[in-house]
């Protein structure tokens, strides 16, 4: 059985295509952070489990908390504004139908195959992702990671948990793989709301760092920006996306501008 889950706040523009895009799944659950738009109503209207629950900017808690409410025995975890292509779809698929565990392998077939190795056996995979920005697709800069080996999505339940409580990953001791295909992301559709994203989560990447005893300085200001655009932009080949790369780097760069300097000011303003 499987469970997709969705973190959603104040996603009516986009939600509906994301559930559609997962309608294959046996359970479709949203954990909703308190919107104030039409995300509950479209979802519940679709057929969609919605529960109510604060994000309290800690992402791995609300990821952890997701995947205890889950009923299925494999979890896919999409944002609300992803999709999922039918090629995804179909391995996805493949995967959960096929997967065997050890009780489940009928007497002969172990010994056909020999001493069968249940550590062995790939309970996680990570999913590549296709990201489209001002009407172009982005594989450069920032996002090469996302697009040339993906974040682990599809694991089965219980095989590992989430970590971190913004740039949240998925700890595990388990084995992982990777899928072919890739999912569709359509991340800030203006530039109003990109810059509105970044610095809200600057905010609170500063105040994980804050508790972590991190300690902000001039330096790290005028530099971590610097090289972080140039990392981007150079580095990880982001010149080749135009002047989509050029923005998506710049405006990178200047969360982490926000970043240093708000944790500078938790640590002047004691």
């Amino acid at each position: 059985m499987l469970s997709v889950i969705i973190l959603a706040k104040n996603e009516n523009e986009s939600i509906k295509k994301t559930i559609e895009s997962v309608s294959f799944a046996d359970e479709t659950l949203i954990i909703d952070d308190d919107s104030t738009d039409n995300t509950v109503k479209i979802a519940k209207e679709m057929g969609v489990r919605v529960i109510a629950h604060p994000l309290n900017n800690d992402f791995s808690k609300q990821r952890n908390f997701a995947d205890i409410q889950a009923k299925g025995d494999w979890i896919l975890h999409i944002d609300a504004d992803e999709v999922i292509t039918n090629a995804l779809k179909e391995e996805i698929q493949e995967i959960v139908k096929t997967y065997k565990t050890f009780d489940e392998i009928p007497r002969q077939a172990r010994d056909d195959i020999g001493v069968y190795d249940e550590e062995g056996k790939t309970e996680i995979y990570y999913i590549k992702r296709r990201d489209i920005w001002w009407g172009r697709e982005l594989r450069f800069g920032e996002v090469y990671k996302a697009a040339h080996t993906g974040f682990i999505r599809l694991y089965k339940k219980g095989s590992g948990k989430w970590i971190g409580a913004i740039h949240e990953s998925f700890q595990t001791e388990k084995k992982t793989g990777f899928l072919d295909s890739y999912l569709i992301h359509r991340p800030h559709p203006t530039v109003a709301i990109f810059l509105e994203q970044i610095n809200k989560y600057s905010s609170s990447r500063a105040e994980e760092l804050f508790k972590t005893g991190q300690q902000g300085n001039a330096l790290k200001i005028i530099f971590f920006p610097f090289f972080k655009f140039w990392y981007n932009y150079l580095l990880r080949f982001g010149f080749l996306e135009g002047a989509a790369g050029f923005v998506y780097a710049f405006f990178m760069s200047f969360h982490s501008f926000l970043v240093q300097s708000k944790l500078y000011m938790m640590h002047h303003s004691k």
